[in-house]
């Protein structure tokens, strides 16, 4: 059985929130929504330890390729250890910090 009807296409404000990137998603998913991270949580992150691309997209719920697009543009800092990307946690902590700063002084 057919509808004659058509389904009602998507709310104008969802389309202006998506449009204005106010969606949820920060930076093309780069960088999680803001107190995504609390700082207790930011703060135990040692940083002398080494994460894999693997390990920093599970801890920010992002896909790989975000993060390793954050590491080709310089965004974030890494090393090549044994063929593998990983991430020193000092470098973590500062790439987070500038994205949180970076969302705080935006309007």
């Amino acid at each position: 059985m057919e509808s004659d009807t058509l389904a009602e296409p998507a709310s104008t404000a969802v389309l202006q929130a998506d449009a204005a990137g106010i969606n949820g998603a920060t930076d093309a998913g780069l960088t999680p929504p803001s107190g995504a991270l609390p700082a207790s949580v930011v703060g135990g992150i040692p940083d002398d330890q080494l994460f894999t691309i693997a390990e920093v997209a599970a801890f920010l719920k992002v896909p790989k390729s975000s993060v390793y697009s954050a590491c080709d543009r310089g965004d974030l800092q890494y090393v090549k250890f044994e063929g593998a990307v990983q991430v020193e946690g000092r470098d973590l902590k500062a790439w987070l910090a500038s994205c949180h700063r970076t969302q705080s002084s935006t309007p």
